[in-house]
C-alpha cells in the first residue's frame, strides 16, 4: 500500500487465529514426525523421500488455500500428507495401513481428537488407485498427490518413482514404463477448479512427449 508494505486480507487473519487458537499443535506434530522420517526412511525411497514429503506438505497448503479452505481442515490436510508418506516407514505395499496406524498413535499428543484422526485416516485412505474422493478435502489430497504429473518436473519425478519401484522388485523397463504412463495419463483427471486450471495442459503435453518416444521406439 503506497510502497509501504502490505496489508494481512481476511484469508491471512483466519491462517494467524487457526495457528493460535486451534486445539491441533499442527508444528510440533510435524517436526516430530518429520524427525521420525529423517531417522528410519530407506534411502531405496527415491520418490518418497523426505525432500519429497516436505515439498507435498507445501502444494497441498497451496492448492488448500486457493481452493479457499482456511479452517482446520488444512491442518488434516498437511497432517494426512506427512502421515501417508511416513507409512513407507513400514512394509512399502501397506504404507497407508502404517500411516494410520502411527497417526493413531502420535497425534493424540499434540491435541488431535479422535474426530480429527478419523477423518486424516480417511484422508491417506483417499490416496488411491483408481482416484474416487468424495468430499472436498480428499479432492485437494488426490490432486496433490499426483500434481507432478501436470508439472515440468514430470519426467524426472517419474524417473524417481520408476527407480524406486525396481529396488522394491516390480522391474520396469524404460518402454514398459512409458507405456504404463500412458495409460495413467489417459485415464487420469483432476477435480479441483485450481488443478484443472494449472495442471491440465502441461499434463497433455507430458503425454504427447512419451507418445513421441514410444513412437520412436528407441529404447535401449
Amino acid at each position: 500500500i503506497k510502497g509501504e508494505g502490505v496489508f494481512p486480507n481476511e484469508k491471512f487473519k483466519k491462517l494467524v487465529n487457526l495457528y493460535h487458537y486451534s486445539l491441533i499443535k499442527y508444528s510440533k506434530a510435524e517436526q516430530h514426525i518429520i524427525k521420525e522420517l529423517e531417522i528410519g526412511l530407506s534411502k531405496m525411497l527415491h520418490y518418497h523421500s523426505v525432500a519429497n514429503t516436505k515439498k507435498a506438505v507445501l502444494s497441498v497448503e497451496k492448492l488448500a488455500l486457493t481452493e479457499g479452505i482456511t479452517d482446520e481442515g488444512l491442518f488434516l490436510l498437511k497432517t494426512a500428507v506427512i502421515y501417508y508418506n511416513a507409512g513407507f516407514l513400514g512394509e512399502y505395499a501397506k504404507n497407508k495401513e502404517t500411516g494410520a496406524r502411527l497417526a493413531c498413535e502420535f497425534l493424540p499428543q499434540h491435541g488431535y481428537t479422535s474426530w480429527h484422526i478419523k477423518k486424516i485416516k480417511e484422508l491417506i485412505f483417499a490416496i488411491k488407485s483408481p482416484q474416487g474422493p468424495t468430499t472436498k478435502l480428499e479432492e485437494i489430497i488426490c490432486d496433490t498427490n499426483l500434481d507432478y504429473l501436470g508439472r515440468g518436473e514430470y519426467q524426472t519425478a517419474s524417473n524417481k518413482l520408476r527407480d524406486e519401484l525396481n529396488e522394491q522388485g516390480e522391474i520396469w523397463s524404460e518402454k514398459k514404463w512409458d507405456e504404463s504412463q500412458v495409460l495413467m495419463l489417459n485415464k487420469h483427471r483432476y477435480f479441483t477448479k485450481t488443478a484443472k486450471k494449472n495442471n491440465n495442459k502441461k499434463k497433455a503435453q507430458n503425454l504427447q512427449e512419451i507418445l513421441r518416444r514410444l513412437q520412436k521406439n528407441e529404447y535401449k
